[in-house]
This record gives structure tokens, C-alpha cells and sequence, in this order.
């Protein structure tokens, strides 16, 4: 497989992921995003961290960070709200 179509490969795998982190972090009910959403939010850090060098400086490179923080500050915000 080409380089740089491996990269875009673990892009978009790496964008989905971010998503789905950042949709399914505020679900707080029984603990069910430590199970369900932190395990594919890490496993998308870890993806970013290695597809980092092809797309550095990029939107794309930008726009997992964005889903990834974004995930990080709801997990964060739902859980002070919810667990009162």
C-alpha cells in the first residue's frame, strides 16, 4: 500500500474514532463511557500521535484534535453534572 494512502487510511479511521469518543463521552449512566468510549478515544490518541508526522500543520491534523478535546472537556463537564 502506498505511503501516503496508508495515512489518509488511518486518518479517516483516526477521525471516526475521535467522533465517536466525542459523541459517546457525556454518557455517564453506570459508568458506560469508561468501558465504551475512553478505550476508542485512547486507541484515536494513539492513532493521531502516529499519523502526527504525515499531517502536521494540517486541517485534518486539526480537526482530530478538535474531536479529541472536545471529547475530553464533555467527559469532564457531564461528569461533575450528572454524577451531583
Amino acid at each position: 500500500m502506498d505511503s501516503n494512502k496508508k495515512a489518509t487510511v488511518l486518518y479517516y479511521l483516526t477521525l471516526i474514532s475521535a467522533i465517536w469518543f466525542a459523541i459517546s463521552s457525556m454518557f455517564w449512566v453506570y459508568y458506560l463511557n469508561l468501558v465504551f468510549s475512553f478505550p476508542v478515544g485512547i486507541i484515536s490518541f494513539i492513532l493521531w500521535e502516529k499519523n502526527n508526522q504525515t499531517f502536521k500543520n494540517t486541517w485534518k491534523n486539526k480537526v482530530v484534535a478538535l474531536f479529541l478535546a472536545l471529547g475530553v472537556i464533555l467527559a469532564i463537564v457531564s461528569f461533575f453534572v450528572f454524577t451531583q
